[in-house]
């Protein structure tokens, strides 16, 4: 209770507030340099986070298009693709058939427009003062339509420009030369591009053929692929050149002279199948 206590306990006092600030302050110290040390790592930790962040978001924002630019560059194809497909397999069927129906009356207007051109150049070569002229044009492309006409008659090759005038068939020029051999009474041979023809030779060719020719000599086992033939002088390695000389060659000559000069009439409107037909299927049996 004495001042001197008093005074010593208020020092005392003073001592322990001054440590106790000291105390306080070098803890605040501590704490702002802990913290100070520990702010660098949370706000690494943080940029690192946040770069994380960015990242994901930018590959996600990279990620999203390319998925959606490829759904939708590939379905809207998907979807064009398949109905392109349907039509085009639908509408192949009606194209060809469209071009086979438009094709075949084509066809028939080309050769009726030709047989047209061939009637009137015929009708003009009757009609003239001219007893022989060039073949004309339209009834050569009509004769080289005809069936087998592509090929020669005896040997077989292909665009044959000679014709034997007695049968009404076309000849290469090696067999032209075989058919000269066998004398006017048998075969009479032209050029279809150099010689002159008279009326009734081109009628000749236009109402003759190498098919209707061909089925003729089968018909009378008189073709290189026969089994059989009626003669013993007759083999396949000289048939192509007895044959003309044949009864059934001969009747073959003289029934299409006959057909010409009787059953054919102007103006020329083309072959006339029901009598070519008789002729062919007239009796020739042991005509050989």
């Amino acid at each position: 209770g004495s001042p001197h206590c008093t005074a010593t306990v208020r020092m005392n006092a003073c001592v322990i507030s001054d440590d106790d600030d000291e105390n306080m302050e070098h803890s605040n110290k501590h704490r702002t340099a802990s913290a100070s040390n520990a702010h660098p790592s949370t706000s690494a930790t943080a940029n690192a986070t946040t770069k994380q962040r960015q990242q994901q978001q930018l590959q996600s924002m990279t990620r999203l298009p390319a998925r959606t630019s490829r759904s939708s560059s590939c379905s809207p194809k998907k979807q064009r693709l398949i109905p392109t497909s349907v039509s085009a397999s639908s509408s192949s069927t009606p194209s060809s058939s469209a071009t086979t129906t438009t094709a075949a009356p084509r066809s028939a207007n080309a050769m009726l427009s030709l047989q047209n051109l061939a009637t009137a150049e015929l009708e003009e070569f009757r009609q003239s003062s001219d007893q022989e002229r060039s073949f004309p044009v339209a009834c050569q492309r009509l004769v080289a339509r005809l069936p087998g006409n592509a090929n020669c008659m005896d040997c077989g090759r292909p665009h044959p420009q000679w014709a034997t005038v007695s049968f009404g068939a076309l000849i290469c020029l090696d067999c032209a030369g075989h058919h000269r051999s066998f004398g006017v009474s048998t075969s009479t041979v032209r050029s279809i591009t150099m010689d002159h023809w008279k009326l009734h030779e081109i009628l000749s060719l236009l109402e003759g053929g190498n098919q209707q020719l061909s089925v003729f000599f089968q018909r009378h086992h008189l073709h290189p692929q026969t089994t059989s033939f009626q003669s013993q002088h007759i083999t396949k390695q000289n048939v192509i050149q007895i044959r003309y000389k044949t009864k059934a060659g001969q009747f073959y000559r003289h029934q299409l002279l006959y057909h010409i000069q009787n059953s054919v009439s102007f103006p020329y409107v083309g072959r006339q199948q029901p009598q070519r037909k008789r002729m062919l299927s007239s009796s020739t049996s042991n005509i050989v």
